[in-house]
Order: structure tokens, then sequence, then C-alpha cells
């Protein structure tokens, strides 16, 4: 009998090798389980994870401030935000931020239930600073696309990615209900909110508009951050598909101080051979 917890600690290969154990009908038998699978199936088959890493790459690290641009890729329109590393002292800082103020780029995602979250510091800084007529310009330009059924990815790598998780949930925060939600695509990126933010995403469908790639041992963890959207978690040639956050939480997590440093997901993406599904309610 084997389930997962989370006071006890799992490497992604414990997992994967779990999950590679059960019956097709044991690993089917959450909603969660499937969806995840399909998701994590669809991505790694389409080629759309490479085509987003693609356009990312022709960009690197090497700016001075948050920059991004837009592709058009066969039937996706691509935006791919760009952000310049951050100091290993900054990783841990977090802004609160409360009410539904127009002070702030986020008051919808405010209640009464929940009146305050936390966003960390230096991918919030970068967003409030970035120019703000260029975002509202390129927001105003998706929501045409959305609303006319387009195919729309947002991605990023590093604090790029955790840029492109903002404007996504500032995206998400305008279009109507009728319109094609966007789809948000990370690598690398440090976790970007607290347990509040995590809970108000938790129940809602946007939370299915993020994927977030990760290598194992290689993403930055801090406690203080929790995790949302679900997780495309890479070891060796294999992957984890998965959106529980005590799992990922479990699986996620380096004490290796080059966590910090561009990642070269390309490299990381041509050893994988499929996508497996690990729910934190499996039990072998």
């Amino acid at each position: 009998m084997i389930s997962f917890s989370s006071n006890q600690r799992i490497s992604p290969a414990q997992a994967i090798d779990s999950s590679s154990q059960a019956s097709p009908v044991q690993a089917m038998d959450s909603p969660y389980s499937r969806k995840c699978l399909e998701l994590g199936k669809l991505v790694f088959s389409s080629g759309l994870l490479q085509t987003s890493w693609s356009k990312i790459q022709t960009h690197g690290n090497q700016v001075s401030g948050l920059e991004f641009k837009t592709y058009q890729e066969g039937i996706y329109t691509i935006v791919v935000f760009v952000a310049p590393s951050f100091p290993p002292l900054d990783s841990a800082a977090s802004t609160l931020l409360f009410g539904r103020t127009d002070h702030y780029p986020f008051p919808f995602l405010c209640s009464e239930k929940n009146s305050s979250f936390c966003l960390h510091t230096p991918a919030y800084n970068l967003f409030v600073s970035a120019n703000k007529y260029k975002l509202t310009e390129l927001r105003a330009e998706l929501l045409g696309l959305l609303e006319s059924e387009k195919h729309v990815i947002i991605t990023g790598a590093a604090l790029g990615g955790s840029v492109a998780s903002l404007f996504t949930l500032w995206l998400l925060g305008t279009i109507e209900p009728s319109f094609k939600r966007p789809f948000c695509i990370t690598f690398g990126s440090p976790l970007l909110g607290d347990a509040s933010l995590q809970q108000i995403l938790d129940n809602s469908l946007w939370n299915s508009c993020f994927l977030h790639v990760a290598d194992a041992a290689q993403t930055p963890v801090n406690t203080d951050f929790q995790p949302f959207g679900t997780f495309f978690i890479c070891v060796g040639s294999q992957c984890i598909c998965i959106d529980d956050p005590k799992t990922v939480m479990e699986l996620l997590g380096s004490d290796n101080a080059d966590a910090l440093v561009w990642r070269d997901y390309g490299e990381v993406l041509g050893r994988l051979v499929q996508p497996v599904v690990v729910d934190s309610r499996l039990v072998l």
C-alpha cells in the first residue's frame, strides 16, 4: 500500500515509478488524474511546449527590463515575456495586495472571503513598472482574438514566466464568459503567490489556464508561496503532469544554489519520452 501524504517527502523518480505500476483503471480513477493526463499528452504531442520554448530562447534573459513580443505560429498567437534575472536575496520577498481597489491591477481577485493575497515581489514590481499603455494595447489586441475564438498562448521562462502569469490573470479579469480563454505556459518560474491566491484560484476555471513546466531539481521553491494551475514536472526522460498543490510542493525544490539560474528547457524537453500522471489521492 503506497500513498502520498503531506508529511512524507517523495522524489519525482519515486512518484513516476509508483504511477507506472498502477493499472489503467487505478491510474485513471480520479477525474483530476484524467484531466492532467489528457492535458499532459496534448501539450507533449502537439509540440506546443517546444514551440513556446523556441520563441523564448530567441530572447534569452540578457535584458535590462521587462520585454514582450508577439509571434504568429500556425493557429497560435504566442506572446513571449522576457525578464532579467533577479538576485537570490530577493527570491523570498512578497508584496501584499488587499481590497477591491483600482490602485492594484487585480481587484477582481479579492472578495469578502479572500480580501488579500501576496505576490512574488520581483515579478509584481516588474509587471506594475512596465509600460502600462503597451500592456493595455496588448490586452485589447488579445481580447479581440479571444472573442473570435483564436488560440492565444502567453509564455515566459524564469521571472519572465511569472510576469506572463500575472499578465494572464490581468487578461482573464476582463474577458467575457463566452470568449475563449488564453493559455499560459511557464518554464522554470518561481512560485508566484501565497496560500490565499491559491485558494482564490483553486475552484476557478482560470486555474486550468496555467501550465508550469519545471525541472524537478532546478525549480526554486519557497514555502511562503504556493502553486496553482497544472505542473508538468520533468525528471530524467519522463515527466509528471499534476495539479494537486501538496504533491507539487513534495516533488519540487532544490538546495542547489544554481536553482535561480536560467535553465535550457530545450534540452530538458528533448529528453522526454511520455507524460505520466500522478495524483496525491492515488493509492496502489
